[in-house]
């Protein structure tokens, strides 16, 4: 067989060319899975009635000022969205097609992965178990720092496994593991959890531990935060903004002991909607018959193991003190995918103790792929149910910001003095949407009114200092103030229009947009 790998057929050995031959048909199976797939997401990518979500309009408007890291995330994702809107234009379809190809590329590193490890016919259903949850298509369509972060995930696990499967001193892949790590810690600091994983593997793996002597997993831990010294270079002349900002998501929650209680559920059902209902449950079955299987000699499902059912327990724990945001424990479910496919199929050894697991996982793969085009069709369907769609908050946040841009750039246009007038609005997420949305993507201020303190990139980037006598256009939700420290930079501010985005399925949105007259230099 390609990958080394002995199937037994019953009680008498497969014929190598039969062996051969089947291998090669799932691999077939495979790439056209894979064609299919990333086709349908261009595709969806291109027709869907779905406007930037937040963070991918303010990871857009990062990428039309690259630096080296940004307030809340290291720059990957702002550099992917750069090199393909400055190539192809900026539009919707060309600030997610990063996300497309990631996907993709993840799903190619897994199949690898699983290859290796378990054989063609398992590997294909890992990446179908994968695919078939609505996670993954969210994933692979829009472009947050989850799509890098992820694909170089799989790329570093697929590496590492080819460093250290034959327990050889093999330089090419622990270097290669490295530079995807290093791209990954550029992407999400999650990464950084791989090399500490790693080193715990080889740790408590008895054949691999002898890895640990010839002083490459050292090595590699080292070179592997290479990532980080863009992140902390920048850091260290912006008062170490990342940090303090990420440490706000490890704060505890705080509440009756009833919502303390409820946090774990919470989590897990969560994690229900994100790979689905069926799949996730036979998931946690296979991770206690793995580990109960105390199967000493299988290094395959240790390394598996260490890289998903131990950082999800690790979640699961730290949800009982705070709330989880369902995307943080993404990275962990590819190599569980890897798992709960040998374990259905019989291809790890964890012993008989659910005769009709392989009928269950291949219908949790099916009702994942059913979840997952409900997903899909929810945009055209909320649009068919009119008001009822309205119900849909989630889409409504994605909907109804072309029509605002448009409304801002018609006011703009309409100005005697238009090309002397800039744009203000109230919020990262307003500010970003408008910049995108608005005709001619103009530069968007966000003003803050207490100096100091940093709330977004917007805050890090220089004010309108240079615009001493223009006007400008301040947008911001109708019934909100206007702060005091705006109203002061201006000789005078009146209300000019009233904005109202009505749809069936924005709902009535409400702006007030005033034109504050001549910026005075302070």
């Amino acid at each position: 067989m390609g990958d080394g790998i002995e199937r037994v057929t019953g009680k008498a050995p497969v014929a190598e060319s039969r062996i051969e031959v089947d291998s090669a048909l799932w691999n077939k199976l495979f790439y056209s899975l894979l064609a299919l797939v990333t086709a349908w997401r261009l595709i969806y990518a291109a027709i869907a009635p779905l406007e930037l979500a937040a963070d991918e309009a303010y990871y857009w408007d990062w990428s039309r000022a690259l630096d080296w890291c940004y307030y809340s995330k290291p720059p990957m994702v702002a550099w992917l969205i750069a090199l393909s809107t400055r190539a192809l234009g900026a539009t919707e379809l060309t600030v997610r097609l990063p996300a497309v190809v990631l996907g993709s590329v993840g799903m190619w590193a897994l199949f690898l992965l699983a290859r290796r490890l378990f054989g063609s016919r398992t590997a294909v259903w890992t990446v179908a178990a994968a695919a078939a949850s609505p996670g993954s298509a969210t994933l692979g369509l829009v472009m947050t720092t989850d799509a890098p972060l992820v694909c170089f995930w799989c790329l570093a696990q697929y590496g590492l496994w080819r460093a250290i499967e034959n327990h050889e001193d093999n330089l090419f892949w622990w270097t290669l593991t490295a530079v995807f790590t290093g791209l990954g810690i550029l992407s999400k600091p999650m990464m950084l959890a791989f090399p500490a994983l790693a080193i715990l593997f080889l740790f408590f793996a008895p054949r691999e531990r002898k890895t640990l002597g010839m002083g490459r997993p050292a090595v590699f831990s080292l070179c592997s935060l290479w990532g980080l010294i863009p992140l902390l270079w920048w850091n260290a002349r912006h008062g170490w903004v990342t940090l303090h900002h990420s440490r706000q998501h490890f704060e505890a929650a705080h509440g009756s002991i009833l919502k303390f209680m409820g946090l774990p559920f919470e989590f897990i059902g969560s994690q229900l909607l994100v790979v689905s209902p069926l799949t996730f449950l036979l998931l946690a079955i296979a991770f206690v018959c793995c580990m109960r299987s105390r199967n000493e000699q299988d290094s395959r499902l240790r390394y598996l193991l260490v890289f998903s059912a131990l950082p999800l327990a690790i979640f699961l724990v730290m949800s009982c003190r705070q709330r989880i945001i369902p995307n943080w424990p993404a990275v962990y479910y590819p190599a569980a995918m890897a798992v709960l496919a040998a374990w259905a199929l019989g291809d790890a050894p964890c012993g008989n103790r659910m005769p009709n697991r392989r009928k269950l996982f291949k219908w949790g793969v099916v009702f994942g792929v059913a979840l997952t085009l409900l997903a899909y069709a929810l945009p055209f369907v909320a649009e068919r149910l009119g008001p009822e769609g309205n119900k849909l908050v989630f889409l409504r946040k994605l909907r109804g910001w072309d029509e605002l841009g448009g409304e801002v750039g018609a006011v703009l246009a309409g100005l005697p003095n238009k090309d002397k007038t800039f744009l203000i609005a109230d919020g990262r997420q307003v500010v970003s949407e408008l910049a995108f949305y608005t005709p001619g993507q103009p530069r968007v201020y966000d003003w803050n009114g207490k100096p100091g303190v940093v709330r977004s990139q917007y805050d890090i980037w220089p004010g309108p200092s240079d615009k001493t006598g223009w006007d400008a256009l301040v947008v911001v939700r109708s019934g909100a103030a206007v702060s005091e420290s705006l109203k002061a930079a201006f000789h005078s501010m009146d209300l000019y229009k009233e904005i109202r985005v009505r749809s069936e399925l924005v709902g009535d949105r409400r702006y007030d947009v005033y034109w504050a007259h001549e910026m005075q230099l302070r």
